[in-house]
């Protein structure tokens, strides 16, 4: 403990930190790799919107042809959503 204190006390040390956070961020910074829109469309084979304990949660989109479920929030949609979707209809999003 007394080696920690005496540590502390070295003004180089705060220098010595600094410089190795500074490393780790820019090492964190260009091997980020940032996440790129997906456009996906196909034929609708089901819409669902599900609400929990009587309020809006989510929608869930299912296309034809693949097997994963898109969940959407209408409320985050620039321009809204429609509150239907025709069924069987076209769908891009």
């Amino acid at each position: 403990m007394d080696f920690l204190v005496r540590f502390l006390r070295i003004k180089e040390t705060y220098l010595v930190l600094g410089l190795l956070l500074l490393g780790v961020a820019g090492v964190t910074y260009f091997t980020a790799r940032p996440s790129q829109p997906v456009e996906i469309d196909g034929t609708e084979s089901s819409y669902v919107e599900v609400t929990q304990s009587g309020a809006y949660d989510r929608n869930e989109l299912q296309l034809q042809g693949d097997s994963a479920t898109y969940t959407l929030d209408k409320t985050k949609f620039h321009p809204t959503m429609p509150d239907q979707v025709y069924k069987h209809g076209k769908i891009q999003i």
